[in-house]
């Protein structure tokens, strides 16, 4: 009965587990490691996708047929395996990808890397695509302010007081009023983080009441 119980929690965990340790199998080339089509077919594949850290390169070859030499740069540009850095010769072969860098895979069998039996990937640390990094929020610029016109002296009418000569230049009150630019949204982006950080506390709330029901269950 615990058994029973025990792999019942197990599945209900799985999803949640694999969330965590995300990881993609790659089958090289989408077919068979073997002679391509024409030269430049594996390396095309390998351009056409992206890798990161913790994913995997399957190579699916017929033992005694084909092997995997993994090379230099040096030795896979001259379809030479002279410094080997690591030899494989029974299919089918899987490689983690475990730090970024670009690696180097050939088959040195007959003249078979000549004819395009070789790739080179390129690999990238890996990023969880739940943790996004938010961009910054533009802080608004303040509203161009007008100019204030200058009034030009009338004629006063017979019998005024003459205003002394010169410019008249309005008192501040009557000037154009410019707002002061806001500040930025703060609770805009505290809502931002609030969702940002919500995935991840959602699957440890939900694999939390998981865990207690299953101790109760067997209490």
């Amino acid at each position: 009965m615990f058994n029973i119980r025990l792999l019942i929690l197990l599945l209900l965990l799985s999803p949640f587990l694999d969330h965590s340790s995300a990881g993609t199998r790659y089958t090289v080339g989408d077919s068979p490691w073997n002679i391509p089509p024409y030269p430049t077919y594996f390396d095309n594949w390998s351009s056409s996708n992206f890798f990161r850290t913790g994913d995997s390169l399957v190579f699916d070859f017929e033992t005694n047929l084909y092997n995997l030499i993994q090379v230099p740069r040096q030795d896979y540009e001259d379809c030479t395996s002279c410094n080997p850095i690591k030899v494989l010769t029974y299919g089918p072969a899987t490689i983690p990808l475990t730090h970024r860098g670009v690696f180097y895979f050939i088959c040195n069998i007959s003249n078979y890397c000549s004819l395009g039996q070789k790739i080179s990937v390129t690999v990238h640390n890996y990023r969880s695509p739940d943790n996004p990094t938010p961009a910054p929020l533009p802080s608004p610029s303040p509203p161009p302010t007008s100019p204030v016109p200058i009034s030009s002296p009338s004629s006063p009418p017979k019998g005024s007081v003459t205003p002394p000569t010169g410019t008249y230049y309005p008192s501040p009150h009557n000037g154009t009023y410019s707002p002061e630019p806001t500040a930025a949204p703060v609770e805009r982006e505290r809502s931002m983080a609030f969702a940002l950080g919500g995935s991840n506390g959602i699957f440890l709330v939900v694999q939390t009441c998981l865990v207690l029901v299953f101790i109760i269950w067997i209490i």
